[in-house]
């Protein structure tokens, strides 16, 4: 949902779990932009429309000129499309709520693609850039699918989390499987820490997850 960012956006969790203070000093101040961030915004772009009409991404060349976007984006549209194979549903760029069951309206985000066989959850994630992520206890992708699960009325048992990152070495599609218990269990940290952020003055504290955050040029925490 371009434009539609929560105040507890699933991406910046890393930095809000570590550090509660962090959405309270963002707020008001600009989105930080930049040509890695621009350049991801378009590979998604390409990807959602060429996974929404289920056509090969070289024919979305008008979008960009960039033949090795084209080829990394083409590769993650093949891998999705190739996980949910013939007996999966596919929801592209999904909206996950997982605030609405803890009373919260600022606590939700984009999936780019979630993926059901059964009661069996996917969720699939495209990472451009060359900074390699792991789908292990990778907060983001655990609260879209706490969302998901939410959504569906409880009825996943098994939760695979998946990285897909074409420009990094390794495999391009990571994942990582859990069980409902482990989700619900994530989700039981989850609403601690989403709780602990609506203090009147929560905690600032410094580390690796400042690296983007907008207020951190003037952090007590970091002076």
């Amino acid at each position: 949902m371009p434009g539609d960012h929560a105040r507890l956006s699933p991406s910046a969790a890393e930095r809000w779990f570590a550090c509660p203070g962090a959405p309270s000093a963002e707020e008001g101040l600009p989105e930080i932009t930049s040509p890695a961030a621009s350049e991801g915004t378009r590979a998604h772009t390409i990807l959602e429309q060429a996974l929404t009409e289920r056509k090969p991404v070289k024919y979305f060349r008008e979008q960009t000129d960039d033949d090795e976007m084209l080829r990394h984006v083409g590769a993650a549209w093949a891998l999705i499309l190739g996980y949910q194979g013939t007996s999966g549903t596919l929801d592209i760029e999904v909206k996950t709520d997982a605030g609405a069951s803890m009373g919260r309206d600022d606590l939700y985000g984009t999936a780019d693609a979630v993926i059901w066989h059964g009661t069996h959850l996917t969720v699939l994630d495209l990472k451009y850039g060359k900074w390699p992520v792991s789908p292990v206890a990778n907060k983001q992708l655990q609260i879209y699918a706490v969302g998901a699960a939410a959504q569906a009325a409880g009825s996943a048992e098994t939760i695979t989390l998946g990285i897909i990152q074409p420009r990094t070495e390794g495999p391009p599609l990571k994942l990582h499987t859990m069980t409902r218990a482990e989700l619900v269990s994530f989700e039981h940290e989850l609403k601690q820490a989403a709780s602990a952020t609506d203090s009147p003055d929560p905690p600032l504290n410094a580390g690796d997850h400042c690296r983007f955050c907008r207020a951190a040029s003037h952090c007590p925490a970091r002076i």
